[in-house]
């Protein structure tokens, strides 16, 4: 089920540099299926780190692509995670990213 925290940084006002870098790198991620880390910070998982492979950027937790008139930033980056599938809101990773909370290219320490 799609993550409802997402921040409303939309009505998406306009994106700085350092937005676009995050959206980049998540963007990337998804492209290329690397591995990635996600910080939780609330709920059952605190101050846990979730693993995964990024998949795909999709439009909800039914794992429908985008079409081109869609908003990368109102999409949830598809990540699987061993029997686990999340769906993260592209918004809150761009936050994640710039705060260090979300990382690419990351894996599990042995």
């Amino acid at each position: 089920m799609p993550d409802t925290t997402t921040p409303d940084r939309a009505a998406h006002g306009p994106l700085t540099e350092s937005d676009v870098l995050a959206l980049a790198a998540i963007i990337n991620a998804a492209h290329d299926g690397s591995r990635v880390g996600r910080a939780c910070e609330e709920g059952a998982l605190a101050g846990e780190v979730q693993y995964g492979t990024a998949r795909h950027i999709v439009t909800d937790d039914r794992g429908y692509f985008l079409t081109g008139r869609d908003d990368v930033r109102d999409g949830y980056l598809r990540v699987t995670g061993g029997i686990v599938e999340h769906f993260w809101p592209v918004t809150l990773l761009i936050t994640e990213y710039q705060n260090r909370t979300f990382c690419t290219g990351v894996s599990p320490e042995a």
